[in-house]
């Protein structure tokens, strides 16, 4: 399978911005020190493709290329000296995903809102549970930041990294309520 990526995050996610490249293969990662684990980034020179969390405290490696500066702007972050991203990344998904992952890079840093509320703004009302399924493949944690999404009940619900990882990207961003503390 070929993958086609917007080189232009800055607008939207599905709006056309230059030149369409194309990634043969993953060829390049970094790794960055964060809260109680590590951040993996992967992805080519040009193009961020996934970010994971593992709770293992794996050595640093700093990266080239758009991953140099994927693992850079997280630093930033974790350091609490940038709330929003530039890097260059490739998000995949069906047409659905992608409408809900345009949605979740529009919540603000600190900020949090419902599966439901999440699946209205994307035009799709009654779609909860795909809202949740979709964000448990979102490959870019973080940076589609879909631990800023709780249940219609208040609780924190799942996310991809752990509920003690989504906790503390929260408490970082002060969005954790005292009760779910």
């Amino acid at each position: 399978m070929l993958i086609w990526t917007n080189p232009c995050i800055s607008k939207s996610l599905t709006e056309k911005c230059g030149e369409m490249k194309k990634i043969d293969r993953i060829d390049e990662y970094a790794t960055l020190p964060f809260f109680n684990g590590t951040i993996i980034i992967t992805g080519t020179k040009d193009i961020v493709e996934e970010i994971n969390f593992t709770d293992e405290h794996l050595e640093l490696v700093l990266g080239n290329g758009e991953i140099k500066r994927a693992r850079e702007q997280l630093e930033e972050y974790r350091d609490f000296k940038r709330q929003k991203f530039d890097f260059k990344f490739h998000i995949q998904g069906t047409s659905f995903q992608q409408a809900i992952y345009e949605e979740l890079v529009k919540i603000p840093f600190g900020s949090m809102i419902t599966y439901q509320q999440l699946g209205e703004n994307a035009g799709h009302k009654k779609a909860a549970r795909a809202v949740g399924h979709a964000m448990s493949v979102n490959p870019l944690m973080i940076v589609v930041p879909c631990h800023r999404v709780i249940s219609a009940n208040n609780k924190l619900g799942g996310f991809t990294g752990g509920i003690d990882l989504k906790k503390a990207l929260l408490n970082h961003e002060n969005a954790l309520k005292e009760s779910w503390k």
